[in-house]
């Protein structure tokens, strides 16, 4: 019977994941949010598979292709998380390395280091090391840009992510940790599958949900979604132009919370203010425009042409030069330099 019921529960928690995977892939192949999801969603799919099929000794080749998919879940749990939550993501080179290099670790120590008795310690805990540290990535990432995310759905998605699916991928590999050691019944295999079964069922009705949001299509563009006729909203962008043109409160590190508390309106109706009707999916970014135009200002005023990068930079709220390069490239397609070159017609001040 316990045979049956973790075939049972096994075999449903991969059909919801497959079908889920299948649906997001379909419909949104062409973004790398969903590209990587359903590649995550397999991983998920190969883990099942792999635990299923697990012996207590002997090596089989044919194993390994759901061993390593197996592995693979929580990094690829984390480039999902970037992808998803981070606006503009694209995979770097250092990323990609990592991943390839802890797949390519697991590899070898499933064809090699497990059989070697010397070294099957070392490389286990370098695997689970690796393991967790891409999940606290993957939180990390969920959490950090909490507070500054206008999108209330993905802000809902970031609290299942860390609530569910974190816990999970935390939860799972220790218990089969102690599972693989004897120190729990067999059973617990069962109650695992069946914990990843009922948070598959979760997060595909979540996701099923966010359609209309189109959240994992949808990687760069603002939500579309109408808001109802407001007639408050004019004396709300009045009192928020007043805060950012005249106030310039963007040159201070100042949240979104504390803007809402000024213009005397409720935390949600501030970011579905400035999301939808003035289109930023972050506060940090919605920040940044005012910032960046400051800068432009400057850079373009024969006035200030001596006057360092750096210190209007600083000026103008960001913290460091770094941030401030990264921003200023993506909205100008050029360097600060650069463009104080070409609006001064060749003298490019100090940097």
């Amino acid at each position: 019977m316990m045979m049956l019921a973790d075939t049972a529960v096994r075999a449903a928690a991969g059909g919801i994941v497959v079908v889920l995977g299948l649906s997001i892939w379909r419909d949104g192949r062409n973004r790398l949010a969903a590209r990587l999801t359903g590649l995550l969603c397999l991983a998920i799919v190969g883990h099942l598979i792999n635990v299923a099929l697990a012996v207590p000794s002997g090596f089989r080749w044919s194993d390994v292709p759901f061993e390593l998919l197996s592995v693979s879940v929580p990094p690829m749990f984390w480039l999902v998380a970037m992808a998803v939550f981070v606006d503009g993501y694209r995979i770097r080179a250092p990323h990609l390395a990592a991943v390839i290099g802890y797949v390519g670790f697991a590899a070898l120590f499933i064809v090699d280091l497990y059989y070697d008795d010397a070294l099957r310690p070392i490389g286990g805990v370098v695997l689970r090391l690796g393991m967790f540290g891409f999940v606290i990535a993957a939180l990390a990432v969920a959490w950090r840009g909490r507070a500054d995310d206008l999108i209330e759905s993905r802000r809902r998605l970031r609290d299942l992510l860390i609530w569910s699916i974190g816990i999970l991928a935390l939860v799972v590999p220790v218990s089969e940790i102690f599972q693989h050691a004897d120190m729990l019944p067999r059973e617990t295999v069962t109650a695992t599958a069946a914990i990843i079964l009922f948070t598959s069922l979760v997060n595909a009705w979540f996701l099923v949900g966010l359609r209309d949001e189109d959240l994992l299509r949808r990687a760069a563009a603002a939500a579309t979604v109408p808001l109802p006729p407001d007639p408050d909203e004019p004396r709300l962008l009045r009192a928020l132009e007043q805060l950012m043109d005249r106030e310039r409160l963007y040159r201070g590190d100042i949240g979104i919370a504390e803007v809402a508390s000024r213009i005397g309106v409720p935390e949600y109706r501030l970011r579905r203010l400035i999301n939808q009707r003035l289109g930023h999916r972050n506060f940090a970014a919605y920040l940044n425009g005012y910032r960046l135009a400051e800068v432009k200002a400057a850079l373009a005023d024969p006035a200030q042409r001596e006057v360092p990068i750096l210190t209007m930079a600083l000026d103008a709220g960001f913290g460091s030069l770094a941030p401030f390069n990264r921003a200023f490239r993506d909205s100008a397609g050029m360097t600060p330099s650069e463009y104080r070159a070409a609006t001064l017609g060749g003298a490019q001040g100090r940097d």
